[in-house]
């Protein structure tokens, strides 16, 4: 009960102070406000939102363009702010205040936002006033009311294909990587490929999933591959935050100087392990 009280308390202390009635998606990651675990908080919502979404009731607590409510997925990160003067609903607009305005309603030249106007005149249709909505968070059986903090960290845990990269499949893998990545890529493991290095996407695809190649070289291509993707995912969030994107030559000489320390870190981390175990194994067959 005690925790219950506290939980509400401090629930209203952060959307007085920290939200000041925006959605917790739409705060900007750069600011100064809250503690660094609230920052910290603000720049994982992307990954945040790849396990979460709401179910309509009333309509009354689900943000129309901030909020995972339709199976297109966040409205505001599809149209961007173009779609909110595109479809005339207010940036504050929940729901049900989207399907009950007196906008008027008109076709639009594109037919991504006419589908979105029938989509949420079918969920005003359904709108519940008894029921409330409700928040779904992704398990590995489907979406459920209740949040499980094991089966989340499972997920990122074995992830395969981390969020950047696929985004960038999303985005016509071949047309991004040749335009933005493939400078960085070179920077970073020409001197290590040497004749076979390629910066053509389905090649470099195809190269970095080679289970022939060499252990410890094949290590070194895949985090290579992982941060020049980091680094263009990274410089998109800034486009979309608003922030002050880098150069590429300075990008090639920060992921010079700290991307291989991290690839280094990490190696000598496994080599570590595996002297461990091996040194376990001696002892338990002495």
């Amino acid at each position: 009960m005690e925790n219950e009280h506290w939980e509400i308390v401090m629930g209203k202390w952060i959307e007085e102070n920290l939200l000041r009635k925006k959605s917790f998606w739409e705060v900007k990651s750069k600011t100064q406000t809250g503690s660094w675990m609230w920052r910290k908080l603000l720049k994982l919502r992307d990954i945040a939102k790849t396990f979460y979404m709401k179910e309509i009731g009333n309509g009354h607590h689900t943000s129309f363009w901030y909020d995972k409510w339709s199976d297109r997925g966040v409205l505001i990160d599809i149209l961007g702010g173009r779609g909110i003067i595109d479809m005339s609903i207010g940036r504050a607009a929940t729901i049900k205040e989207a399907s009950l305005s007196r906008r008027r309603k008109r076709r639009h030249r594109t037919e991504l936002l006419n589908d979105i106007e029938a989509e949420l005149n079918e969920v005003g249709n359904r709108l519940c006033i008894e029921k409330e909505d409700v928040s779904l968070w992704r398990r590995e059986s489907g979406y459920k009311q209740e949040f499980s903090t094991h089966e989340t960290w499972s997920s990122l845990r074995v992830t395969k294909t981390p969020c950047y990269l696929l985004w960038i499949e999303s985005q016509d893998g071949a047309k991004v990587w040749t335009q933005h990545v493939s400078s960085i890529w070179e920077s970073l493991v020409k001197g290590i490929l040497k004749e076979t290095y390629t910066n053509e996407w389905n090649a470099t695809v195809n190269l970095i999933s080679d289970e022939k190649m060499e252990r410890k070289r094949l290590f070194c291509i895949r985090y290579a591959f992982q941060i020049a993707l980091y680094t263009l995912w990274r410089e998109r969030n800034k486009v979309r935050h608003e922030e002050k994107i880098l150069p590429i030559e300075v990008l090639k000489k920060l992921v010079d100087k700290r991307g291989f320390e991290v690839v280094n870190k990490r190696y000598m981390t496994k080599v570590l392990m595996m002297k461990i175990h091996n040194q376990e194994v001696d002892s338990g067959q002495n």
